[in-house]
């Protein structure tokens, strides 16, 4: 009997924890439950490069060949520090009210401020405690966000998952749910609290 509780509270233990770090349980995986390794190997009008490369294994670049310069007060530009932790910069009380945000890239280690993905058939969509979808498009700068305002509220129930589909296939989803909407203080460009890098979006196999 008390090897049966030891069990119970030892997976209770493991599913809180794996709800209050940033990436969660199971690490990122694909659709069909196998570990994610997204795949490319000929580049696309994204900048993806095509299947047949792990791309969390390759080594820093900057993809796309285009950096912004690094922003420290607001100016209104949706495009502004690619890479960088946007809801811990927008919480000292610059810039619009984020729930979600982050940035998405071509490959796993790309560094901050370097242009994310642009392709348009890139969404990254999120999955609240509800069962709600919010699917977000990446812009010019790759950024992702789901914004909060007083004329625009929106009810979101963490935790939540997410998963990111490229061309309506999912080519990224994480494994665990989530209790911070920070995607990029996770998702950095070496990977952090079990992350392997940066939010990829290849192409579909």
């Amino acid at each position: 009997m008390k090897l049966l509780q030891f069990f119970a509270f030892s997976g209770a233990i493991l599913a809180f924890a794996g709800m209050a770090g940033c990436y969660g349980l199971g690490g990122e995986v694909a659709s069909d439950g196998a570990p994610a390794t997204p795949n490319t190997d000929a580049p696309d009008a994204g900048g993806s490069p095509g299947a047949g490369v792990d791309v969390f294994g390759g080594a820093t670049t900057c993809t796309s060949g285009q950096s912004q310069p690094n922003i420290t007060t607001g100016d209104g530009y949706a495009g502004m520090d690619p890479g960088q932790a946007c809801i811990s910069c927008h919480s000292q009380g610059e810039g619009p009210s984020f729930i979600l945000a982050g940035t998405v890239y071509p490959t796993g280690h790309e560094p901050d401020n370097c242009n994310g993905v642009t392709a348009s058939d890139i969404k990254v969509v999120a999955t609240d405690f509800t069962g709600k979808e919010f699917p977000m498009t990446p812009n010019s700068s790759g950024n992702f966000f789901l914004q909060n305002s007083r004329r625009t509220p929106v009810s979101f129930a963490f935790p939540y998952t997410a998963r990111v589909e490229r061309g309506g296939k999912v080519v990224e989803q994480m494994g665990g749910a989530q209790k911070s909407g920070d995607c990029n203080s996770c998702h950095t460009e070496k990977g952090a609290n079990s992350a392997p890098g940066r939010i990829a979006a290849p192409l579909p196999p």
